[in-house]
């Protein structure tokens, strides 16, 4: 005959990861663990516990010196993505060097040097030394810098 295990409510284990945690905190052996629970509540178990019982083993956690951190947030950290008029910018200037309308790099396949190019290009334009740096209005005039002069080099 089989028996049917009790459902564990979110309460309870909450209550038992907290305590879980302190005893690895706190750096407590199996035995001296289990004798604390001993005192507290006569049982050798978390799984054995009542809600309250629980608490009361949080609560002499506590009083031995662990502290409960506060809840993270569970939030996804997303990488941020540069704004579209920057990623414009690199996609205008790559598709002009794939091109050869950048003399001296369409040989070169080091990104890096397109790179440097693509700033002082864009220093030219704006005075400012990198595309990430642009205001709307300054990425929009760099934009139709760029396409007039891939308009350019598709005429010749």
């Amino acid at each position: 005959m089989t028996t049917a295990r009790k459902p564990i409510d979110n309460a309870r284990r909450a209550a038992m990861a907290k305590i879980h945690v302190a005893k690895k905190v706190l750096g407590m052996d199996d035995d001296i663990y289990r004798a604390m629970l001993r005192r507290i509540t006569r049982r050798d178990s978390c799984s054995k516990m009542t809600l309250a019982q629980l608490d009361d083993v949080v609560a002499e956690m506590k009083r031995l010196g662990w502290q409960e951190e506060p809840p993270r947030e569970r939030t996804r950290k997303r990488r941020e993505s540069a704004p579209g008029h920057v990623r414009k910018i690199y996609a205008l200037w790559n598709a002009l060097v794939a091109a050869g309308g950048i003399e001296g790099l369409s040989n070169v396949s080091s990104n890096d040097a397109s790179k440097h190019a693509l700033r002082g290009f864009v220093v030219r334009q704006t005075g400012i030394s990198a595309p990430e740096f642009l205001t709307g209005q300054q990425a929009v005039a760099v934009i139709e810098a760029l396409k007039q002069r891939t308009r350019r080099e598709r005429r010749q």
